[in-house]
């Protein structure tokens, strides 16, 4: 589909201001909150799996160039933390290769991710514990943080 105009006016929803990083950001939001509810509705181990992927960023196709945003949204954002002793944050931004600067999706604090049962999120934070060792130093930065700034997390965490 080359034009919306067919469906909607366009000129009153697409801002030359749009922030590309916010939509981004919204975007990854909702993708996660898809999968918790239909995890939530129905659990399956492939909706575990997707889960985890998606948190993990299994199959983000790296940036075609860096990216910035044009309303002080990423730098708003990233300060809302929370941070480990090193002020690391799953928060932080990359933007030129990917989106985020850590594999592991800041909505682990969410209250979405707290809206799966504790059966379901065991399972979850197992997996993802497994998936971020896989990826070497990056992954182990992000065990790290979130081993610093989430309470009750597993004891393998730490």
């Amino acid at each position: 589909m080359a034009s919306l105009s067919d469906r909607f006016e366009p000129a009153h929803a697409l801002k030359p201001s749009s922030d590309i990083v916010a939509l981004m950001t919204l975007e990854h939001q909702t993708g996660f909150t898809n999968r918790v509810f239909v995890l939530n509705k129905q659990y399956s181990d492939a909706g575990l799996d997707d889960l985890v992927a998606y948190m993990t960023f299994a199959s983000e196709e790296p940036l075609p160039g860096p990216i910035s945003g044009n309303s002080g949204f990423a730098a708003g954002f990233a300060r809302r933390g929370p941070f480990d002793a090193k002020g690391r944050s799953l928060r932080s931004f990359d933007l030129s290769r990917h989106l985020f600067r850590y594999p592991l999706s800041y909505m682990i604090y969410s209250t979405a991710f707290e809206s799966l049962s504790p059966e379901v999120r065991n399972k979850l934070y197992r997996r993802l514990y497994d998936a971020l060792k896989a990826k070497g130093p990056e992954g182990a930065d992000a065990t790290a943080i979130l081993a610093a700034t989430k309470p009750g997390l597993p004891d393998y965490w730490k």
